[in-house]
């Protein structure tokens, strides 16, 4: 466990490997399955797994239901929002805490924190949310963005660009040296 507080704020994550897909025996909050020997109707789509659905899936969409049902969306946000000032956190430094951060094993392990941070990967919405993130949209009547994080977005394209070509080039390096053609 760190002692400093530089080892505190550190985001070097090149010693954790997780696979968060393969965590068993999590809290699935809002997910029913059906019984033994029972199957979903026709009717329940809310309960229905495609091919490609995972039991996180299907959580995130019972409970967006469930919330747009309620018409409470906003008011559950801003609950959330408001015990997080409680607890002396902000959305920076909770995202920050969650995202396998090695300054915090405890919740790279933590199976609470693994599911949500499962949901979240394979979720719908988050390529929606990621796409809000590097270009928020207009705020009505304003026609002015609020600042994004598009140059963060740009620079971490880049990097994965980056890597994909070099990991394709080595690759295909290999495969010549192997074959015996010219590289």
């Amino acid at each position: 466990m760190p002692s400093s507080a530089t080892a505190f704020y550190s985001d070097d994550e090149s010693d954790y490997e997780d696979d968060d897909s393969l965590v068993e025996n999590e809290d699935t909050r809002g997910y029913d399955s059906p019984g033994e020997g029972q199957e979903n109707s026709a009717g329940s789509d809310d309960r229905q797994r495609t091919a490609s659905s995972t039991p996180h899936q299907e959580c995130t969409r019972k409970l967006k239901v469930n919330l747009k049902a309620s018409g409470d969306i906003a008011e559950c946000v801003v609950r959330v929002l408001e015990f997080m000032d409680s607890e002396d956190i902000n959305l920076p430094l909770f995202l920050w805490a969650l995202s396998w951060n090695p300054a915090i094993p405890e919740l790279i392990s933590n199976g609470k924190a693994r599911y949500a941070r499962t949901s979240l990967m394979v979720s719908e919405e988050l390529p929606m949310i990621l796409r809000h993130w590097y270009r928020p949209p207009r705020t009505h009547g304003t026609g002015v963005r609020i600042k994004a994080g598009g140059a963060v977005f740009q620079e971490f394209a880049l990097e994965i660009v980056n890597e994909r070509v070099q990991s394709d080039m080595r690759t295909e390096a290999s495969d010549a040296l192997a074959s015996g053609r010219a590289v």
